[in-house]
């Protein structure tokens, strides 16, 4: 029989609209335009929704339609509020918390933290409402949160006299009580009567639940007393069915039919549907109680015909309970029998129902969750992709000005050729000096001969070898900015590994081609020092163990401990190791790469033997040589051009040692480098 949750969204309004008001209201609707229609429309969808909702949701969804097209963010976000609360008013608790999951960021975008208070209090009757306590205190609390930072004095007292209702429903008396008191003293500080009844009529049901009915009549009079002096027949109706409550569990039953009769008549004048639902069904529980059943049926009627046009399938399953039990006592156990069975079945669907909702709530937040941890594995890789795509630009950039150096030196050396022929022509006019400037000009074509072939090999590099990975490496990264939310993660992987393919091969032949070019400007010193054998050997290689890891490749160092080399340390390990990465590149997964020396009088063979794909004759003779261009792949698509083997061969020759190569083809290859040993 209680009816206090009736009283919680009316705390929320700033304005109380009487039917007159609401009545001039709509009869200058059709006069006005624009935002100021909206706002007509806003205050009418609020003043409708304990009597009329669905007119109420009529007049939110034509105010929200104006501000959307008028672009006011601050209107579209009350006609969503109101839309929720006039939702709420039908029984769509989910439709409601919908809504006011839309309009809460809309007050935070505008900064209105007195609309953003507003909406939590919202939430929190709505969750009340379904018994979902935790959520309605926690959303109360937040809404106390802002009320105190900013100074909405009257809002905090709305609050916590919402707030002083969760805690009875929880049965927690001393926390209710002395919410609704804090709520009084506010009301006493501000000298203001407007929310004043709805407190006192908390603190008598505060009472009422404590079962003391003497002092909860005590404080519903005062709150009649107090709306009947504001004119707030609307909070009248309340007190005047909680004072026959009152009396109702007092037995005196003539007193308790009086005040139900009084709050039904006000209730019908003001149309308040609720009201009538409540006060029909306690006039016939009256009666019931009588025994005078054949009049608690006619108003149960009237009760459930109510609670089936609100949607109120609370009331209709407490009804359903009164119907069974009044045929019960008429001895018609067939009619209690049918009753029980509908309020069975109801009951069984509401707990379904919030079973549902229960779970779909979990749900929610296991996806948020869930979508706040993938979102933040998005912006970590989008951060990482950012910065390996820059380093990338910035390389790129530095090969073009590198690529643009060295054309102006093979420019410059064309243009210093032109002069020397030009010199010579002159010069050829003396015979004496024919066979002398004969010999050369065949020296200096042999080494125009190498400068072109170095010139074609670095606009080969150029045109195909290192513009085809960086193609590779833009066309994926763009791919997987534009297209990255529909590619699947297969995909995306995919594509990250062929990026991290062509970026090591374009790497490994920037590199060569930087050292290269070091050597043919003579820019590279030669330290020679005694080094350890194995020491060197070891550190050389080291970089490409994680190659040789994924191929599942095993390196065998069978060097002794006391071989002393007398050689530069850095270009040494450049033979070496580019030796051993080419060894990784042609060797299949699963295979061996030995290392091994022969021990002479005054230098060291070192033998690198591959288990790979070895080499045909034809590619043989084309090693170390700079006019000739040896492409191919290794055993995983692994690219290579052949500009590795001349540094090797280079640098060997620089340190007093050479290269031998023995392969034979689809069986394995033997690279045989041979150094000077540091005599003692």
């Amino acid at each position: 029989m209680k009816y206090f949750i009736l009283i919680l969204f009316i705390l929320l309004s700033n304005v109380s609209f009487s039917q007159i008001n609401v009545d001039s209201l709509e009869s200058i609707l059709l006069l006005k335009q624009g935002l100021e229609k909206a706002r007509i429309l806003n205050n009418l969808s609020h003043s409708y929704w304990n009597s009329n909702p669905e007119k109420g949701l009529e007049y939110a969804n034509a105010a929200y339609e104006i501000a959307l097209k008028k672009g006011s963010k601050s209107d579209m976000a009350k006609a969503m509020q109101n839309l929720g609360i006039n939702y709420w008013a039908e029984g769509e608790s989910d439709k409601a918390l919908e809504y006011f999951e839309k309009t809460l960021p809309l007050y935070v975008e505008l900064n209105d933290f007195h609309g953003q208070a507003s909406v939590l209090v919202n939430f929190g009757v709505v969750y009340k409402n379904l018994s979902d306590f935790d959520n309605s205190l926690k959303h109360y609390i937040k809404s106390l949160e802002i009320c105190e930072k900013h100074n909405f004095t009257k809002m905090k007292r709305k609050t916590l006299g919402n707030a002083s209702l969760v805690y009875l429903a929880l049965n927690n008396y001393e926390k209710a009580s002395s919410y609704i008191q804090e709520a009084i003293s506010l009301g006493k500080e501000l000298k203001d009567d407007e929310v004043l009844s709805a407190h006192l009529n908390t603190l008598g049901q505060i009472y009422e639940a404590k079962k003391d009915y003497i002092n909860a009549q005590v404080y519903y009079q005062k709150a009649l007393k107090n709306n009947i002096k504001q004119n707030n027949q609307y909070g009248a109706t309340i007190c005047l069915y909680n004072i026959g409550n009152a009396k109702y569990y007092l037995k005196e039953y003539d007193e308790a039919k009086k005040y139900f009769q009084e709050s039904l008549s006000l209730s019908q004048k003001i149309n308040d549907q609720i009201g009538v639902l409540f006060a029909n069904k306690s006039i016939g529980l009256l009666y019931a109680v009588q025994e005078k059943y054949n009049v608690a049926l006619f108003y149960y009627a009237k009760a459930l015909d109510l609670a089936t046009t609100l949607n109120s399938r609370e009331q209709k399953l407490e009804i359903y309970k009164n119907y069974s039990d009044v045929y019960k006592s008429l001895g018609n156990y067939e009619k209690a029998l049918e009753y029980f069975a509908q309020s069975s079945s109801l009951n069984d669907s509401i707990y379904n129902e919030k079973s549902s909702r229960q779970i779909a709530e979990m749900q929610t937040k296991y996806e948020s969750v869930k979508k706040e941890k993938e979102n933040q594995l998005l912006r970590k890789n989008s951060e990482l992709q950012t910065l390996a795509i820059t380093k990338q630009t910035n390389l790129r950039n530095s090969v073009i000005v590198l690529l643009i150096l060295v054309t102006l030196v093979v420019l410059i050396l064309v243009n210093r050729n032109k002069l020397k022929q030009e010199a010579n022509s002159v010069l050829s006019l003396k015979n004496k000096l024919i066979e002398e400037q004969k010999a050369e000009l065949i020296h200096k074509n042999e080494e125009l001969q190498k400068l072109n072939a170095m010139k074609d090999k670095f606009f080969k590099i150029i045109s195909h070898d290192l513009k085809g990975p960086f193609n590779s490496i833009i066309g994926f990264t763009e791919l997987l900015k534009e297209d990255y939310d529909s590619l699947d993660d297969i995909a995306r992987i995919d594509m990250i590994e062929d990026i991290d393919k062509s970026s090591q091969y374009a790497y490994e032949l920037l590199s060569n081609l930087l050292t290269w070019a070091q050597t043919q400007t003579g820019d590279i010193a030669m330290d020679k020092k005694a080094l350890n054998l194995r020491e060197l050997v070891t550190k050389s290689i080291a970089l490409y163990g994680l190659n040789a890891t994924r191929k599942n490749i095993d390196i065998e160092i069978n060097v002794a401990d006391y071989i002393t080399l007398l050689v530069d340390k850095n270009t040494s390990m450049i033979v070496i190791g580019n030796i051993v990465n080419n060894a990784i590149k042609f060797t299949p997964n699963g295979g061996l790469i030995s290392i091994n020396v022969s021990d002479k009088e005054d230098y060291i063979n070192l033998h690198i033997v591959d288990t790979g794909l070895g080499m045909p004759p034809e590619v043989l003779k084309k090693l170390f040589r700079i006019d000739e261009t040896v492409t191919s792949e290794g055993t995983n698509n692994e690219k290579g051009t052949g500009l590795g083997l001349i540094l090797c061969k280079e640098f060997a020759e620089k340190n007093g040692g050479h290269i031998d190569v023995n392969s034979n083809f689809g069986k394995g290859s033997e690279f045989i480098v041979t150094l000077p040993k540091k005599l003692l």
